[in-house]
């Protein structure tokens, strides 16, 4: 399922005017590499279908670069993805804090992250959602 997001994200953003290419699959935390009049990203595609979160790992804590960005794909049957473009700095920050709520209730510590986490209710995902002009302005 993750491939599927990586290439619906690549044919996205060469819909808008990006050329942009998936990584080989053991190119840690780069999903597609992506350029546009001088401007270069990363992009790092987490997929999900038929849930309500997508995992993450505690490496999600570290990475805060301004050109590194986060595509949370949703996958729908019988409908257009939904796509939630989110700056690292952003995911970096809210999987830093939410998994110290996690710990400060009593959860048991491991690796795994969740976005967006239970334990944070205040999130607004929607603003993030189809705003792909967010790559642009780095």
């Amino acid at each position: 399922m993750g491939i599927a997001g990586v290439h619906f994200v690549v044919g996205e953003l060469a819909r808008r005017g990006w050329i942009a290419l998936p990584t080989i699959r053991n190119t840690r935390g780069i999903d597609v590499l992506a350029t546009k009049e001088n401007k270069d990203i990363q992009i790092q595609v987490k997929t999900r279908n038929n849930s309500i979160r997508w995992p993450l790992t505690s490496r999600a804590e570290k990475l805060d670069n301004k050109n590194l960005f986060y595509v949370f794909v949703n996958l729908r049957e019988n409908e257009a993805p939904e796509y939630f473009i989110i700056p690292s700095n952003v995911v970096s920050e809210y999987v830093t804090r939410t998994h110290k709520l996690f710990l400060d209730v009593g959860g048991l510590d491991s690796s795994i992250r969740a976005f967006p986490n239970a334990y944070d209710k205040g999130f607004d995902l929607d603003k993030y959602r189809g705003k792909w002009e967010l790559l642009e302005s780095t």
